[in-house]
């Protein structure tokens, strides 16, 4: 069963590091354990199938057995029936192998195994039938790889062992074409993932392997002709892993076919055929054969190699003979390569190989020649395999034999004999020996043309050799004098010694110009030149003299001298002096020149290439030569050398303290007041005459070097902290002299330098010591050291190190590095809080120092102590970071540590800074710190709080404080008189908080219910105590050069500045506002919002909306600028869409981040875009939200000049978004708010907005939600309306009725195309539509418009189940709309209303009877209908809720058959409608009533169809009386056979009317074929009548009337 990709696998731990019995494997471990071996496979394997079966037949069974998966499951159910023989696969085989292709995907998953086995089962069934299958079988597991199969280890092996059978059954068919098998295979065996290559070429090779010799050869040459090709990565891999594959055997050996592969591979025709037709390809197939080596020497047993060395030793033979050099050259570089990857000891064939190099040698390295060309490359090809050879153990144990061989090489002339040095001065030491003088000798053929090479190989060359080589004599030197190098050199600085003097005699620096390049020659010279053999006195001299020049020449005070800085020329002078020193050394006149030495590190005391030479010369100076100096050296001396190198201890470069530590040490020996180690033991001796102590000093020189020359790591440290240690005990014990304190001040903070904290504790415990035992001498350089680095730190950012572990190439990258400076350091920003740290270690010092502290911390927090105006009057710029976070953390933990803080330097001040800077902080950390700290001036008002504040900082304990403490005026939680300090105290602790989301939670949904809490905590206040919070809100976007512009010295007071903020919003918004910034600034203004009342907010509603709405002009300008150049780019020709600069948004934001996108490529535009929508949504809604809930605000002029002036564009492409958005804008919702205010509903006048809105209506793409948001915008306009008109305030109606035109012919279209939508549900209207047109009847004043409303209206009654509330809406507006009604439309109404007569309730009815004496008003003939149909529904007009009763009998009273004569249809059909209502009736007089009035129009239709009733003319001529027979049938069916059908299920009263009425049509229409055969049912009888019986309360009448039923159908059947 296969395992999803992604699913982790827990298998049997293999490995013996672990003890865990089972482990999770990754991927690249389950791919590796797959194991496709399947030709030569210990599994037993079926000869044969079973008896009358197929091996296909056989594998469908075993599966079915094995797997239940729905797609095998399917394919078994659908081809069961056609394997069961044979004959009938292979005659059915195409349409098999379709089926099973077919469920070749990752969705059958789980049955993959089983379909790719029955592949290979129906491969060998059908054999050579199979192989026209064989490409789409190819294609199908490529599909089945790159749709995700390749990520999954055991659909892989499923897939390859399937392929592999097939290869492993067909081979014998297969070995006849292998190009067609390469060419198939193609696709798999050049697949991106690497190991699917690998399983490929495995399974592809064994065709290979079988293959005859001439299909072989056609195999290897396609491969190889495919690589040079397409010469890419993938298709060199591919070729190299099956050529690979083909020359393996079993296990680590090699195939009997890897002889005739390597030939064919190494073949000149093969590969020059190949070159010849791919010229850009020859490095592919380079690679490839490169490739096919290592994975052989990798893979195969080393004793195999040997076929390989044979194949190429012969084929190299040959080359030589036809002096064919290109293929030469190839066949030595894979020869070279074969032995650098060989893992074996000894190499096969070493005769072989000392014959060839003697061959190679003695025919194309000829001394004296040199090169060029092709015939330079080949040279080089050659060389590389003698430096090669030169690593094989068998010949690099007898190097004295074989370096005469190598002796032609170093005579020649070519340049690739220097890189051909270069490389062997590589080797190990016993290899660079045995050829030290060829080397030397080589150099002078080549010092005239390529100097800068020699002298780079020449210093390396002296390098190795002073470290591991043993030196030939006393004086090590190996130049002879004679040699052309030694006097180049001597030259060289013979030249420079006569250019620097003449520099420093004429002082002109800037005549000559020197480069840098002449001078790393220079260097070099110097470096080479205490190498040469017996150097005679003139040439110490002359060293001398150069030395004295360049000292000379850096006397000058400019920083650049001849073209070269200062920095350059003391590193030149401290390579003269190093090898001054090394002369001096084979000399043995060292001691001669200390003087010269001193002098030279005094005034070069920074330079790191002077002081070393200087320590290199006093640590090989005897100890003899100490005590001479030591009367030389007094006291003064002492100390003028301590003030000169004291500087270097603190330096962040580790070496140069080193350097500076062993100069001074020397020097420190030969201080007769410090005593040695022994003597130590006896700190103090009393004279015997005296009681004076006698102090023996410690030399903490020695301690220091210990400390910073002792490597760092974890081993080492215990030693280092317990010198550390030592020196802090000599402190405690005073046995450190006056002197030596400013030296060891400076050592300690070096150490401090290095990056290792666990040696930071021990040093800041003796810095600690240091500072209270010797304060008067070292507090004034501690102070400078914490101005020092707490400003650099924060101003000096880290700049990219060189890498010094880079390997020179040439004498100038020697030189460059040899004049850098690598090291790495504590970071500055780090040490600053180190030393505020070891300060925290001795407060009463440093709180009696405040004078010096205080000042300090001001400057840090960014103020100039000059003038500190104000706590705002500081630089912004200098307070941010992380580093700047973490020195501040270790200030307030000193200033914590200060007890009384009243009696600081500054107190005030300190204070103002604590509570109004640094407890604004967002780190939680700084704000408790801060807290701790303003709790040391011990305030009255601050004590009893301290403990609620802490837990208002800490974000665990936030929560709870804040449901817990009430603060509230009323409360008295906060004492009245420390009210007016507390809470701004509190507010300053949680703006922060209200600011940044992270500091609330880890998640965002956390920090956002936080920050909700904290805001209705803070309700709490009131808007006077409120201010504070929203000043510092607003103080966050003001930039800080207009911060005391705006604020002056009152920090905190906002309303006073209300006008300047507006005025500067422009600056605000656009300056200072990043994307992120003013997003996070919305969020928080829309949640402010949502929860402050009007009562908090009034005083700075009118401030936040204006930055609102600047935010939203500054977006709109951005995406109107962006969208015109846009335009502009598309050069569009289409004039009407003027829409599309403002609805297509783009990203030119005013704000910082998005500014700097439209420059980049199109996904960062798109994200950008979207981030500038979001930006202008988010301005909208807080609107929006503003609108709503404080609409009874003006909000100012000012405030919507921006605002439409912002939105204009928008307001006209209003159509348009409507057509294209699912959910109304958040500018509706600001329209919508501004509709509900009687004060904002009239600014919608202006900027077209209306007429914009009612047109939404006519959009038929609208969605839903947008057009509900119209039509609510709609009627809130006209409510808006009828209220005003109700205080005589028509200025909404002044809005509305410009634009009614509009509005009629949108709603109109509106509910036409709703009803076309809707025409089977019915819901095209609904009641908001309904309340629009009830709104509307008072502003329609034309008979059409009514018409439009009316033909609108009507079909609303034809709507099944019709709601009572929406119907009574719907007749109100019908009857509203009458007075604006033409003639003649009575007809319409009354086909509408008629049949809700038969159904509606009372309060309808009489609204309906309403309609019909409105109508009568209009048209004369309703007039008799009108009275008629108020009298049947007359109510009564004394009592509440009655009928009245008289009056409807009295109207069914005129109800006679002569009534009718001459009504029309119309009419007839309201009244027989109402009669059917009352046959419902509860009262048993209005159902007899009603019946007599439908029995008459009975009666007066049976006279008329008898023709017993003649009409009038006027009747005659009527298109709409009833006059006719159809007519009247039409009514009958209507009104009566429909009824009477729905009465049958109601009570049996009602039934009862219905059946009387029945037989009234029985016997009065018995000419009617339908009624004519029940005529016999009636009887003059009652007692026998059936119509009167089948309702009778008597069972048995019930029973007769039934039986005669049953006899008139029994009648009727027969005469049928």
């Amino acid at each position: 069963m296969a395992t999803p990709s992604h699913a982790a696998v827990k298998c049997l731990n293999t490995s013996s590091s672990s003890r865990k019995r089972f482990v999770f494997k990754s991927f690249s471990q389950r791919v590796e354990e797959i194991d496709i071996d399947v030709y030569r496979s210990l599994h037993a394997v079926k000869a044969e199938p079973s008896s009358g079966s197929s091996f296909f037949l056989d594998a469908l069974m075993e599966w079915r057995e094995l797997n239940t998966a729905d797609d095998f499951i399917s394919f078994y159910e659908e081809m069961i029936h056609l394997v069961q023989t044979l004959p009938q696969i292979v005659l059915h085989c195409e349409k098999l192998f379709f089926a099973l292709l077919q469920r070749i995907h990752m969705k059958a998953r789980l049955s993959l195994e089983p379909i790719l086995m029955l592949i290979a089962a129906l491969s060998r069934d059908i054999l050579e039938d199979f192989l026209p299958f064989l490409g789409r079988y190819s294609n199908a597991i490529l599909a089945l790889l790159s749709d995700g199969g390749d990520r999954d280890p055991e659909i892989l092996e499923q897939v390859f062992t399937s392929w592999s059978y097939i290869m492993m059954y067909l081979q014998k068919y297969l070995v006849k074409d292998v190009v067609q098998v390469l060419r198939i295979t193609a696709p798999l065996r050049f697949f991106p993932k690497d190991y699917v290559r690998e399983f490929m070429a495995e399974s592809v090779s064994f065709v290979l392997r079988n293959a005859p010799n001439t299909q072989l050869t056609q195999g290897l040459r396609k491969v190889l002709l495919s690589a040079a090709k397409n010469s890419s990565p993938i298709q060199m891999d591919g070729a190299t892993s099956l050529l690979c594959h083909v020359m393996k055997g079993t296990y680590t050996r090699l195939h009997s076919k890897a002889g005739k592969v390597m030939e064919f591979l190494l073949s000149k025709s093969i590969l020059t055929a190949i070159y010849d037709k791919f010229p850009d390809g020859s490095s592919t197939i380079h690679e490839v054969i490169t490739g096919v080596i290592r994975r052989l020497c990798d893979e195969v047993d080393q004793k195999e190699l040997a076929l390989i060395y044979t194949c190429l030793f012969k084929e190299i033979n040959n080359c030589i003979k036809d002096d064919y050099l290109e293929h030469l050259k190839r066949l030595i570089d894979f020869l070279t390569f074969s032995l650098q990857n060989s893992k074996q000891s000894d190499a096969p064939d070493k005769l072989n190989i000392l014959e060839l190099i003697e061959l190679l040698v003695s025919k194309y390295m000829l001394p004296g020649s040199c090169t060029g060309g092709t015939s330079s490359e080949f040279l080089g090809s050659i060389l590389d395999f003698l430096l090669c050879v030169l690593d094989v153990p068998v010949i690099s144990r007898n190097l004295s034999f074989i370096s005469p061989i190598y002796a032609p090489v170093f005579k020649l002339t070519d340049l690739s004999v220097l890189a051909f040095v270069t490389k062997l001065l590589k080797k190990d030491p016993q290899i660079i020996q045995t050829f030290e003088s060829q080397i030397l000798s080589a150099m002078d053929n080549f010092l005239e043309t390529s100097p800068e090479e020699v002298l780079f190989i020449l210093l390396h060359f002296f390098k190795r050799s002073k470290k591991q080589i043993t030196l030939h004599g006393i004086d090590g030197s190996y130049l002879d004098r004679e040699k052309k190098a030694s006097k180049f050199f001597e030259s060289k600085i013979s030249f420079w010694l006569q250019l620097l003097d003449d520099i420093v005699k004429t002082g002109n620096h800037s005549s000559n110009q020197v480069n840098e390049k002449e001078a790393a020659i220079l260097w070099g010279s110097i470096c080479c030149y205490p190498n040469i053999k017996d150097v005679p006195q003139d040439s110490l001299l002359m060293l001398n003299k150069l030395i004295c020049n360049l000292d000379r020449l850096l006397e000058a005070e400019e920083e650049d001298i001849s073209g070269l800085p200062k920095t350059t020329w003391r590193s030149l002078l401290g390579a003269a002096l190093s090898s001054y020193h090394e002369l001096l050394l084979v000399s043995n006149s060292r001691n001669s020149e200390i003087g010269l030495f001193q002098s030279l590190a005094k005034r070069h005391s920074t330079s790191l290439q002077v002081l070393s030479a200087v320590a290199e010369y006093l640590d090989s100076l005897p100890g003899a030569a100490s005590m001479r100096m030591t009367e030389e050296c007094d006291t003064q001396s002492l100390l003028d050398l301590f003030s000169t190198f004291a500087v270097n201890l603190s330096s962040p470069n580790k070496d140069l303290r080193v350097l500076t530590l062993r100069i001074l040490s020397y020097f420190g020996k030969m201080d007769w007041r410090l005593g040695t180690d022994e003597e130590r033991s006896h700190k103090r001796q009393r004279t015997e005459d005296s009681g004076n102590e006698i102090v023996e000093y410690a030399n903490v020189l020695d301690t220091l070097l210990t400390v910073e020359s002792t490597p760092i790591s974890v081993s080492t440290s215990r030693k280092i902290a317990l010198s550390v240690s030592r020196i802090q005990m000599f402190l405690s014990s005073k046995m450190v002299h006056e002197d030596y304190i400013p030296l060891l001040l400076h050592g300690i903070v070096g150490i401090l330098y290095n990056r290792f904290s666990d040696l930071w504790p021990p040093a800041l415990d003796c810095l600690a010591v240091l500072i209270s035992k010797h304060k008067e001498l070292v507090w004034n350089q501690f102070i400078q050291f914490i101005a020092i680095h707490q400003s650099k730190g924060l101003t000096v950012k880290d700049q990219d190190k060189l890498d010094a572990t880079i390997e020179p190439r040439s004498i100038f990258d020697c030189f460059n590095v040899y004049l850098a400076t690598y090291f790495d350091c504590t970071p500055l920003e780090t040490v600053a809080t180190l030393l505020l740290q070891s300060l925290q270690k001795i407060p009463d010092v440093a709180e009696s120092r405040s004078r010096h502290l205080v000042p300090l911390f001001l400057t840090f927090m960014g103020y100039d102590n000059s003038s500190i105006i104000c706590v705002d009057s500081y630089m912004p710029n200098k307070c941010k970071g992380k580093q700047w976070k973490m020195i501040l953390i270790e200030w307030l933990n000193m200033l914590r540590l200060m007890r009384n803080a009243r009696s600081l330097y500054q107190s005030k001040i300190v204070w103002e800074v604590l509570t109004k800077r640094v407890l604004d902080e967002s780190d939680s950390e700084i704000q408790s710190k801060a807290l701790d700290c303003l709790l040391n001036w011990k305030d009255e008002f601050l004590t009893p709080y301290s403990r609620s504040l802490k837990n208002l900082i800490d974000s665990k304990t936030l929560r709870e404080e804040l449901t817990t403490w009430s603060v509230s005026y009323d409360s008295l939680c906060i004492q009245k008189d420390h009210r007016s300090c507390v809470v701004p105290l509190i507010i300053r602790v949680l703006t922060p908080k209200v600011r940044k989301l992270k500091l609330l939670g880890s998640r965002k949904h956390t920090g956002v219910s936080h920050r909700k809490a904290i805001l209705r905590f803070l309700m709490q206040f009131d808007s006077n105590e409120l201010q504070l919070f929203f000043s510092l809100l607003l103080k966050s976007l003001i930039p800080g050069n207009l911060q005391l512009e705006i604020f002056g010295s009152q920090s905190d007071n906002l309303l006073g500045n209300i006008s300047d903020i507006v005025g500067a919003s422009t600056e605000i918004c656009i300056q200072n506002l990043t994307w992120k910034k003013a997003n996070g600034f919305l969020h928080l203004v829309e949640e402010i919002f949502g929860t402050f009342d009007m009562a908090h907010i009034s005083p700075f509603l009118d401030v936040l909306l204006i930055i609102v709405v600047r935010l939203l002009e500054s977006c709109m300008r951005s995406l109107r600028s962006v969208n015109e150049e846009e335009y502009c780019t598309k050069q569009s020709n289409d004039p009407g869409d003027d829409c599309s600069l403002t609805m297509e948004a783009g990203n030119c934001m005013g704000l910082k981040e998005c500014s700097k996108v439209m420059s980049a490529d199109q996904t960062k535009e798109s994200v950008s875009i979207k981030q500038l929508k979001d930006l202008r949504s988010l301005c909208l809604r807080i609107v929006s939200v503003a609108l709503s809930q404080y609409g009874s605000n003006g909000f100012g002029e000012n405030f919507w000049n921006i605002f439409f002036t912002s939105v204009k564009s928008l307001i006209v492409c209003f159509r348009q978004e409507a057509s294209s958005s699912e959910k109304p804008s958040s500018l509706f919702s600001c329209f919508m708010a501004m509709s509900q205010s009687p004060k904002l509903a009239l600014l919608l006048g202006a900027h077209n907005v209306v007429p914009a809105i009612f047109s939404i209506l006519t959009v038929k793409t609208a969605s839903g939600s947008i057009t509900s948001y119209a039509l609510e915008f709609i009627e809130n306009l006209m409510r808006l309306d009828s209220d005003l008109e109700q205080h005589e305030d028509h200025s909404v109606k002044e809005i509305l009725v410009p634009h009614m035109d509009v509005l009629l012919h949108s709603l109109l279209d509106f509910v036409n195309y709703r009803r076309e939508l809707h025409r089977r549900s019915g819901i095209w209207l609904g009641k908001r539509e309904l309340r629009l047109f009830k709104l509307l009847l008072k502003y329609i004043t034309d008979s059409s418009s009514a018409e439009h409303v009316l033909d609108l209206i009507v079909p609303f009654f034809n709507k099944k189940d019709l709601n009572p509330d929406e119907c009574l809406e719907v007749l109100r507006v019908v009857r509203g709309i009458l007075p604006n009604l033409r003639r003649g439309i009575s007809v319409k109404i009354l086909n509408a209303l008629n049949p809700l007569l038969a159904t509606v309730g009372l309060e309808l009815r009489q609204c309906i009877c309403d309609i019909y004496v409105g109508l009568s008003l209009h048209e004369s003939s309703m007039s008799t209908l009108a009275r008629l149909m108020r009298d049947l529904n007359a109510v009564s007009t004394s009592e509440l809720g009655e009928l009245d009763y008289d009056t409807r009998i009295k109207a069914y009273d005129m109800i006679q058959p002569q009534l009718f004569l001459d009504m029309r249809e119309e009419h007839v059909s309201a009244i027989l409608s109402h009669c059917v209502y009352d046959m419902s009736a509860e009262e048993l007089i209005f159902r007899q009533s009603a019946s007599r009035a439908l029995q008459s129009f009975l009666n007066f239709s049976a006279s008329l169809m008898n023709n017993e009733l003649k009409p009038s003319m006027e009747t005659e001529s009527n298109p709409s009386g009833i006059c006719t027979k159809d007519r009247i049938q039409q009514i009958l069916e209507k009104t009566y056979l429909h009824n009477m059908g729905l009465a049958m299920s109601k009570d049996i009263s009602i039934q009862k009317e219905w059946i009387i009425l029945l037989r009234e049509m029985v016997y009065n229409f018995n000419h009617v074929p339908s009624l004519n055969s029940f005529v016999t049912l009636c009887k003059e009888d009652l007692d026998e009548d059936f119509f009167h019986n089948i309702t009778h309360l008597q069972a048995g009448k019930r029973s007769k009337a039934l039986s005669l039923f049953k006899q008139h159908i029994k009648i009727l059947s027969f005469l049928r």
